[in-house]
């Protein structure tokens, strides 16, 4: 499920990408966000609904984009209210230590990461503002926790990527 919708980012492989020109002064904001409270009582609703359910799959295009205070909140609620496993998507540029502890104690266990490409790739091609630098640093804090499955979600087989690219 989604906890809000949009991306602020517009990498050109993306729908959002179409999708924040499309709608380009037509909305008040890029990124629209649930409140805590609200993806809590739609979590619970689903588990009552769906008493076999063994895990949760945030697909928010990057849920580690929710500022410190929004993830803190959230896994506090979750935790407390619903206790069970989820999964989600980040991406390597708002991946914190802190954001990454707090997700993984209140029962992340799946996370993956979007690197798409090499950093010539990312920014000349997909024009994604990311650095191989912002990925090492993600990977390093990823690493760190041993329950955590992460996955790097990269675009392969891209007629615009030199052997380098590859490399």
């Amino acid at each position: 499920f989604l906890t809000g919708r949009g991306c602020p980012y517009g990498c050109d492989y993306c729908s959002n990408h179409l999708l924040n020109e499309l709608y380009k002064n037509k909305r008040k904001k890029i990124l629209r966000l649930h409140s805590v409270d609200y993806i809590i009582r739609g979590i619970l609703l689903l588990k009552k609904r769906f008493p076999t359910l063994s895990y949760f799959d945030i697909r928010d295009d990057t849920f580690s984009m929710r500022s410190t205070e929004q993830i803190r909140e959230f896994c506090e609620k979750y935790k407390h209210e619903v206790n069970m496993r989820f999964k989600c998507l980040a991406d390597p540029k708002t991946v914190t230590k802190e954001k990454i502890q707090m997700l993984v104690k209140a029962g992340c266990t799946d996370i993956i990461i979007g690197i798409q490409g090499s950093q010539r790739v990312n920014q000349e091609i997909y024009h994604r503002n990311q650095n191989d630098e912002g990925v090492l640093r993600a990977s390093e804090i990823l690493t760190k926790h041993k329950k955590l499955a992460v996955m790097y979600d990269v675009i392969t087989c891209n007629p615009y990527e030199k052997p380098e690219d590859i490399i």
